[in-house]
């Protein structure tokens, strides 16, 4: 059986996951970082975002052909 990372590694060659991971992880540091300040800090205790099942559908769908479209172009 072949080890995990071995087939992990093996399953993203050529993608675009391998040139864009770095920005991903710092996207993810900085959400982080912005959802704690939000919910730490005082002055932002009594708000509320408003986010419906629309928002996030719209942002995926946005994120899907953005890299449709960059696949697309590298062919």
């Amino acid at each position: 059986m072949v080890p995990l990372m071995e087939r992990l590694r093996s399953s993203l060659k050529g993608t675009v996951i391998k040139r864009i991971w770095f920005k991903m992880v710092l996207v993810g540091v900085y959400t982080v970082a912005v959802v704690g300040i939000y919910t730490s800090v005082p002055m932002f205790a009594n708000t509320q975002l408003k986010i419906d099942l629309t928002d996030i559908l719209g942002v995926v769908t946005g994120l899907l052909l953005v890299f449709r479209t960059q696949i697309a172009y590298d062919r």
